[in-house]
This record gives C-alpha cells, sequence and structure tokens, in this order.
C-alpha cells in the first residue's frame, strides 16, 4: 500500500483550527492511562504533549509505519510515557484489561471491519466508570469516492452507533453530529466530482475561514445532519 493514509494526514496536520476543534472534544476526559486508537502522525497527540494534563501514561496503536515514524518524531520529549503499539485495533491492544481511564480515536473506526469486536475490546479494556470517545464519518449516503480510497467500511449514524454501544453496556453521556458545511463539501466533492484526495486548498479556506463560524454556530444551534458524528459513552459496571 502507498503512503496515501500518512500523506491526508499532513495535509490535515496544516488544518490548526480544526485540530484544536477535535483535541477540544476530548480534553476534559483526558485523565490517568489514555489508549488512543489510531494515533497517525500525531495531529491530537501533539497537543496533548502541548497542554497539561492529568495523564500518567499514553497507549498509541497505529498499523501504518510511515505514521508511525512520523509519530516518533513528535512525542520523544513528552511528559509522560508513551508507549506505541504497533498494529491493527481490536487485534493488537495493551496487554492488561481493565486499565484505561480514557480510550479515544479519530476517524478509525470506519477502518476497522469488525467494528462490534472493536467496541467490546474497548469495554474491556477500560476501568470500570472510564470513557471511550469516537469521532467517526456519518451519513452512508455520503459514502464515495474518498471513503473508497481510505478504506473506510461504512459511515455511521446517531442511532446505528448509540446501538451498538448500549448493547455491550455503555451509557450514552453525548451523541452529536457536527461540521454542517462539511456535509455538502463533501456529497460534492465525493459523489459528484468524484476526487480521490484532499485538496490543500479547500482545507486552508474550510480551516480559516468556516470552521470557527461553524464552531460558534455549533455551540448554540443542534443541526440534524453533519460529515461527522461525536460519540462519547461510558463503562458502567
Amino acid at each position: 500500500m502507498d503512503n496515501f493514509i500518512s500523506d491526508d494526514q499532513k495535509i490535515m496536520a496544516s488544518a490548526e483550527n480544526y485540530n484544536r476543534y477535535l483535541f477540544s472534544l476530548i480534553k476534559p476526559y483526558l485523565n490517568g492511562e489514555v489508549i488512543e486508537i489510531g494515533s497517525g502522525i500525531g495531529n491530537i497527540t501533539r497537543q496533548m504533549l502541548e497542554t497539561p494534563s492529568k495523564i500518567s501514561k499514553l497507549f498509541c496503536i497505529e498499523p501504518d509505519e510511515s505514521c508511525i515514524n512520523s509519530f516518533k518524531a513528535i512525542t520523544s520529549q513528552s511528559r509522560f510515557p508513551i508507549q506505541i503499539i504497533k498494529g491493527s485495533f481490536p487485534e493488537t491492544y495493551p496487554s492488561q484489561t481493565g486499565v484505561a481511564d480514557l480510550i479515544f480515536s479519530f476517524n478509525v473506526l470506519e477502518h476497522i471491519k469488525d467494528d462490534n469486536g472493536a467496541l467490546f475490546k474497548s469495554f474491556e479494556l477500560l476501568k470500570s466508570s472510564g470513557y471511550l470517545f469516537i469521532y467517526v464519518p456519518a451519513f452512508q449516503c455520503l459514502f464515495g469516492s474518498m471513503d473508497k480510497r481510505l478504506n473506510h467500511y461504512r459511515r455511521y449514524s446517531k442511532i446505528q452507533l448509540s446501538k451498538k454501544l448500549q448493547s455491550i453496556g455503555f451509557k450514552l453521556i453525548k451523541c452529536e453530529y457536527t461540521n454542517f458545511v462539511g456535509f455538502w463539501a463533501w456529497l460534492i466533492n465525493n459523489r459528484i466530482f468524484k476526487i480521490k484526495s484532499q485538496k490543500p486548498g479547500q482545507v486552508k479556506i474550510f480551516d480559516n475561514y468556516i470552521l470557527p463560524i461553524q464552531i460558534q454556530l455549533e455551540k448554540y444551534i443542534r443541526f440534524p445532519i453533519g460529515q461527522n458524528l461525536y460519540i462519547i459513552a461510558q463503562k458502567m459496571l
């Protein structure tokens, strides 16, 4: 396989407002032992290293060798221990169960064929009252050229993902669609024009001019659609 995934993440690394927004979603839950599924080149991890937190250890699971090489370069001076685990989740994971206070992933679950298995394994790895944070592409009607190039198996709906988590034993804390503008951009780019890679110019315009306004609007308006869906769930025993 080529380096398309790591190259795509390098394009998104320039979207500073977007990455800060994603980090803001998990920041309140960063505590104790944390597992990051699909750490990529470290677009989120970098912010964890720059922000004071109560993290005692970070486990990073990543299958792509080219991503790992980039990731190692930014984590060498971490204030807390980081263990990089090469492999695909849920086949690869920290050896202990019931150890994590938080497990999170951004745009990863859609890459996993057995997503139910991944959610079950997350439940096992979490401590009682630990949190699971998942951010995924939303709405199967948007599935198009970029999804295929990124090796996505599916996109999600609130109902679909909520039912999967509740059937395992998770309590839902929050479930929201996000990126209303991105819904229409993804529809045009991937279902109509069928592009196969991110356009840096579009990413820059979105990040600098559209996203800041959208973030403010989404504080007050719950849009019924969005390019993405994020969900926060808690292990209750």
